[in-house]
């Protein structure tokens, strides 16, 4: 038996929309960047490979970086674990 699909919530996905469409991409990262950190704390990224997937403003590598990732990859060129990021986001913790 076939089940109906998902009903969907449209003002949910409107209010998302218009929000992630803003085009204030550090302002809405910024609402997040507390979790990403939690979430790195929690997880115990030490010397380990992290992939940072849609890294948006890059809150989130930066802290596995700040909390010794050994290689921190993500979907923007912008975010790097080479030594000069790795440093950068060090200091700016």
């Amino acid at each position: 038996m076939d089940q109906p699909p998902p009903t969907k919530r449209p003002d949910r996905l409107e209010s998302t929309r218009q929000l992630w469409s803003s085009g204030d991409y550090a302002s809405v990262g910024d609402l997040f960047a507390e979790a990403g950190t939690s979430l790195i704390e929690r997880v115990g990224v030490a010397g380990l490979e992290v992939l940072d997937v849609a890294t948006g403003t890059g809150n989130t590598a930066r802290a596995a970086v700040r909390a010794g990732a050994a290689r921190v990859g993500s979907t923007r060129a912008t975010i790097r674990s080479d030594s000069t990021t790795a440093a950068s986001a060090r200091r700016s913790s």
